[in-house]
């Protein structure tokens, strides 16, 4: 049974669809970035969205990519992935209590480095008209997700270690989960997580990340900030620094290269995008789901394919039981 282990901030996701993009500029969030905020600012988004329509969900990238790869997986099969997340949560309070609720009636493995001092993440996700969506995160439990949290055991028996790129800001933190996961033997995976993200660390990637990463995911904005230039450019040069380099390219599908193997597919069609949220994260839970089972780069780009457009036709992560059965029949990789 291969195993796949994940890093990253356990969040919950406060969703709200916006009529215009006036709010963005008021709050000044960069449309489709995702941005850090304190306490304060969290508790005046607050007020704001107590006027506006929301859902909660479950969220955090390596957290969606984790849930949505548990559903991918029949634990019932011989083949069937076994999922770990590993985090840091209020388990207290109500959004860990969803959280941790979820997760392990998915079949999730939760390892939780508890907090008790800060209240669990929040991530405000705005989804513009056009189904694009900006994230403002407070980071509460989860920010103090520190190296000294992980231990060698954390990532026993991980065929692959999925790191979200939200936490190279702790270069520490990275640095010795990158350290912890070779030592046990797994693969590295990392998602670049955001085009801010890229610009403000460049160097730290440059340096310390990508030479311990062995597949890389990138969208359009990431693959740019990494390397100006084409979509193109930016896949050969990552895919001369990782074992397996992807570009996902929104609504143009995505590509994904291998040594000097390339594979390209078009983009799952749907009739409504209705929100952008996680549909990167559950892109790589197809691209991992069909790569730990031997599948090759095109097949690979195909199940993340339809696990992205599958998510991007509801609000948040929320798919019903019909679409998940759904899903996985069109995968035929299970």
């Amino acid at each position: 049974m291969p195993k796949i282990a994940t890093l990253g901030s356990a969040l919950t996701d406060v969703l709200t669809k916006l009529t215009s993009d006036d709010v963005l500029d008021q709050l000044q969030l960069g449309k489709g970035s995702m941005t850090l905020i304190t306490a304060d600012q969290f508790a005046h988004l607050s007020d704001m969205l107590a006027n506006l329509p929301t859902e909660v969900a479950t969220g955090g990238s390596a957290a969606n990519t984790a849930l949505c790869l548990a559903h991918l997986s029949d634990t019932a099969q011989p083949a069937a992935t076994q999922v770990a997340y590993i985090c840091k949560l209020n388990s207290t309070d109500r959004y860990g209590q969803n959280f941790l609720r979820t997760f392990r009636s998915a079949g999730v493995d939760v390892t939780v480095i508890p907090s008790t001092d800060k209240a669990s993440g929040v991530c405000t996700s705005f989804v513009s008209p056009d189904g694009e969506r900006t994230l403002a995160t407070y980071l509460g439990a989860a920010c103090d997700l520190q190296a000294d949290d992980l231990h060698e055991g954390m990532f026993a028996g991980a065929d692959i270690v999925y790191i979200e790129g939200y936490l190279v800001s702790s270069h520490a933190l990275m640095q010795r989960a990158l350290t912890l996961a070779h030592q046990a033997g797994a693969q590295v995976c990392l998602d670049m997580a955001s085009y801010n993200v890229v610009e403000a660390d460049h160097d730290f990637f440059h340096r310390c990340v990508l030479p311990q990463t062995d597949i890389v995911f990138a969208n359009e904005d990431e693959a740019a900030a990494w390397l100006p230039g084409t979509p193109e450019d930016a896949l050969a040069d990552l895919a001369g620094r990782c074992a397996i380099a992807v570009v996902k390219l929104g609504a143009k599908g995505a590509m994904a290269r291998r040594g000097s193997e390339t594979a390209r597919v078009e983009a799952m069609p749907v009739a409504k995008v209705v929100d952008t949220t996680a549909a990167g994260d559950f892109f790589a839970a197809g691209f991992l789901h069909a790569y730990v089972r031997g599948n090759g780069l095109t097949a690979c780009l195909k199940a993340g394919a339809a696990c992205a457009g599958n998510v991007i036709q509801v609000m948040g992560t929320k798919l019903p039981p019909e679409m998940w059965d759904s899903l996985k029949a069109k995968l035929s990789i299970q």
